[in-house]
């Protein structure tokens, strides 16, 4: 058989006190302790007001097509060039002209570049040595930070084997790649290839006022909560076993 409820009668149980009573002063305490204890405990586990964050965003990088480029040979000779005009002017007796080809790639179609590749090809030059090679981009961010900045990339690189083994003696850490294949063969023209992926980066910056305050207040919020919840329980444990001096009124309610 379903039963039904037909009355119900509840009571409230108060608990009072003179206003210069240590039941008041306890009562004052614990709503004190449940507004300031959370913000203590906030500041000293650190990161209560939040100075530095970071985020992720993968920049659009874009070749400036400026650039100088030093090559030096076996024989100690060097050759130059460089997008700049009044350079050239400055090394007539040193310059060579290169062949200049740069490919964006975007791979996975966002419309940022993912990759670039930037190859110069020289005519007539053998037995290179070393290469040095200064690259101008243009950087951009635009999500959370505006910023536009040119930015140089300088690259060098050395082909004489005692100089590689010397530079990856001096190393802390060393990689290993397999399956690598090569082939040499003479050759009167040094083509040099730089492949540049762009990767998304952290950017870190200061927040805003605002910013900082919603993360202070959620970790204040649920801090508060649990003060809240071993406050009450503590209050509720003094008063009804009458551990402090109060009236108690009971009061029935009909429905």
């Amino acid at each position: 058989m379903t039963l039904t409820t037909v009355y119900k009668k509840t009571s409230e149980t108060k608990y009072m006190t003179p206003a210069c009573s240590v039941a008041m002063l306890f009562h004052i305490l614990s709503i004190a302790t449940i507004i300031v204890v959370p913000a203590i405990v906030g500041f000293y586990t650190r990161n209560l007001w939040v100075s530095e964050m970071t985020y992720y965003e993968q920049p659009d990088v874009s070749f400036k097509y400026n650039l100088i480029v030093q090559l030096q040979n076996t024989g100690g000779e060097s050759k130059l060039w460089s997008t700049w005009s009044y350079y050239n002017t400055l090394v007539q007796d040193l310059l060579s002209v290169p062949s200049v080809s740069v490919d964006d790639r975007d791979t996975d179609r966002d419309g940022v570049t993912d990759q670039l590749n930037i190859t110069l090809q020289f005519q007539d030059l053998k037995d290179i040595k070393s290469c040095q090679t200064l690259l101008i981009f243009q950087y951009k961010l635009s999500e959370l930070c505006d910023l536009v900045m040119e930015t140089p990339l300088y690259i060098t690189s050395s082909y004489d084997i005692v100089e590689i083994l010397t530079s990856i003696s001096e190393r802390t850490l060393s990689t290993k790649l397999d399956e690598l294949y090569s082939t040499c063969s003479p050759s009167e023209h040094f083509t040099v290839s730089y492949i540049i992926n762009i990767p998304q980066q952290s950017i870190r910056y200061e927040p805003g006022f605002w910013e900082a305050m919603k993360y202070a207040w959620i970790q204040y919020i649920t801090l508060l909560v649990i003060a809240r919840y071993v406050v009450c329980a503590v209050r509720t444990f003094v008063f009804q076993n009458m551990i402090l001096t109060t009236l108690r009124q009971n009061k029935e309610k009909s429905s």
